[in-house]
């Protein structure tokens, strides 16, 4: 075989492979082109019924319950609507909503059995934001005995 015949054979191998991994990395962008759309309708779609059949009226009840559930194992953020700001809008301490079904989800006192769990072994401060979630709702009237009854 003469030098020009390998180096065109050459040539057509090296193009063809070139064109395949083109054509591979061409197919997974128009795969997640497709996959981004699909995301973003499917997670607009649930951010807008993230509260469900539940009826407007008690949603300020579920954001109230899921807010502890929030602040207690990571504390709040700047920005963010807390605690105390629910109860300053008149949120009972003594009763929440959660989008979870559960047996300690309606009184804010159990939604402690469960929701802490955060590691303080490692902090050279420590913090126990639900510590201060739970001086919050006892400074406003939070009644510990039927918190334990339920």
């Amino acid at each position: 075989m003469s030098k020009k015949k390998i180096t065109i054979i050459i040539i057509t191998i090296l193009s063809v492979c070139l064109a395949a991994c083109i054509g591979i990395f061409m197919f997974f962008k128009i795969i997640n082109f497709f996959a981004g759309k699909i995301m973003t309708n499917t997670l607009s779609t649930t951010r807008a019924t993230l509260y469900g059949d539940v009826p407007e009226s008690k949603r300020m009840l579920v954001g109230f319950g899921e807010r502890i559930a929030q602040e207690i194992s990571y504390g709040s953020k700047e920005g963010d609507t807390t605690v105390q700001d629910y109860l300053d809008a008149g949120c009972d301490p003594n009763y929440c909503l959660m989008l979870r079904e559960d047996w300690c989800c309606r009184n804010p006192l159990m939604i402690f059995n469960t929701a802490a769990g955060y590691s303080t072994y490692f902090a050279e401060k420590p913090s126990y934001p639900d510590v201060q979630v739970f001086n919050e709702l006892i400074k406003v009237g939070a009644d510990i005995v039927s918190a334990t009854l339920n």
